[in-house]
Order: C-alpha cells, then structure tokens, then sequence
C-alpha cells in the first residue's frame, strides 16, 4: 500500500508540474498576443499621424497652387483689355478668394471620407 500511495503522489506532482507549465505557457503567450497587438496599435497610431500630416500639407499646397492659378488668370485679365471688361475684372477679384475657399473645402472633405 505505501508503494501505491507513493507512486500516487508522484503522479499528481507530474500532473501539477504539467499543469503550472501549461498555465505559464498560456499566460506567456497572451502577454505575447498583448505586446502584438499594442505594437499594431502604435503603428496604426504613426500612420493615422503621417497621413493627415501629408494630407494637410498636399491640402496646403492645392490651395498655394490654386490661389496661384486664380492670381495669373485675373492679371491676364486685367492686362488683356480685349478678354475681360472692368465689371468681370472687379468680379473675378472678388470671387478668387471664395473660389479657393471652395477648392480647399472640397478638397478636404474628399480627403477626410477617404482616409
């Protein structure tokens, strides 16, 4: 009997000892699981910044390139007497600045619903 019962306990502390091992095991590997997933995170943090950082600076640059635009149109405009009366120089002065508002706005949402 006492040989019985000893081989019993030897087995149980087996058991116990395979038992801690799996657990240590599971646990490592959901720490690792964690750290995984907080990387991801972080990386899609950078990448949310970085594209709404360019996405504003190429909104920026639409908009220097527009007013641009607009600027050498209206002086054309206004040098070519032939092309443009005084009233549409006065009104195309007066609606370049709203035109680009315009532009940007647009541009803006059409970036904000893609990204």
């Amino acid at each position: 009997m006492g040989l019985k019962h000893y081989k019993e306990q030897e087995q149980e502390q087996v058991q116990e000892q395979e038992q801690g091992q799996e657990e240590e095991e599971q646990e490592e590997q959901e720490e690792e699981e964690e750290e995984e997933e907080e990387e991801e995170i972080m990386i899609f943090r950078r990448v949310k910044k970085t594209s709404a950082k360019q996405s504003s600076t190429l909104l920026a640059h639409f908009v220097c390139v527009t007013q641009r635009m607009l600027h050498s149109t209206v002086l054309f405009c206004c040098n070519n007497s032939n092309y443009a009366s005084t009233t549409s120089q006065l009104a195309a002065f007066k609606l370049a600045p709203l035109v680009v508002v315009v532009v940007a706005a647009v541009v803006v949402v059409v970036i904000v619903v893609v990204v």
